[in-house]
Order: C-alpha cells, then structure tokens, then sequence
C-alpha cells in the first residue's frame, strides 16, 4: 500500500508544479484516480480499502486542492466551444471509463457514499454538466 501511495504522491507533485499544462493535469489526476480505485478493490478487507482511498486522500489533500483550482480556473476561461473540447477529450480517455467502471464498485464495496473522500467531492464539482455546456 505505501509504496503505490509513494508513486500517487509523485504523480500529484508533478501535476501541482507551476507551468504544468491543464490538459496534462488532468492527465495525470484521471489515471492516479483510476489507479486509487482499482486498488482500493483489490484489497480483501473493506478497512483496507477505505484506508487506502483515505490515506491518498489526506496525504494529497493540499495539492489536489491546488490541482483543481488550476484545473477549473482553466475551464472557467475558455469559451463554449473550448469548453465542450475540453471535456470531449476528456471523455475519451481511457482513464474516463476505469474511472466511470470503478466508482460503483467501491461504493458497493464499502457500503459508504463516495463523496465522503476529499478528491471525489472535488472531481465531482469540477465535471458538472453546467460547466461542461458553459451553462
């Protein structure tokens, strides 16, 4: 566990670095996302894998912020079509769909609502579909 948070750390640094493209932010977040589920359900345990999306979340916490600010001050600029673009590429991504599959699963699997992790709250609000339409 500690060493996948490891690499999930250097992940999130890198995507919070000053001059790091939005696109490639975004990047980064959705396959980190991805990865956080997918092994938070392959523990066994219902503890471990809530501790695993907890211990990512904490120890994240301050640059996920920064990351999403940066991201959704980035969409805020664009324009309609700009925006749609935006979210078009991000619907296409691989990462998207690990994302959309696994969600359901650990919600199942721990028995909890998953806005009750810090970054699913923040993807959350940053994918609204007002934001996406430029509504």
């Amino acid at each position: 566990m500690l060493e996948a948070l490891n690499l999930h750390r250097s992940a999130i640094l890198q995507a919070a670095g000053d001059g790091v493209d939005p696109n490639d932010k975004m990047d980064i977040l959705g396959n980190t996302f991805a990865a956080v589920l997918n092994e938070s359900l392959s523990y066994g345990s219902i503890k471990k894998s809530v501790k695993h999306i907890d211990r990512f979340s904490k120890q994240n916490e301050n640059d996920l912020e920064k990351i999403f600010g940066d991201i959704n001050s980035h969409v805020e600029s664009l324009n309609r079509n700009e925006r749609r673009r935006f979210f078009l590429r991000l619907a296409t991504k691989p990462y998207t769909l690990d994302i959309i599959k696994a969600v359901p699963k650990v919600e199942k699997k721990i028995s909890r609502r998953i806005n009750t992790f810090i970054f699913f709250n923040k993807l959350q609000k940053l994918l609204k579909p007002e934001k996406i339409l430029g509504l």
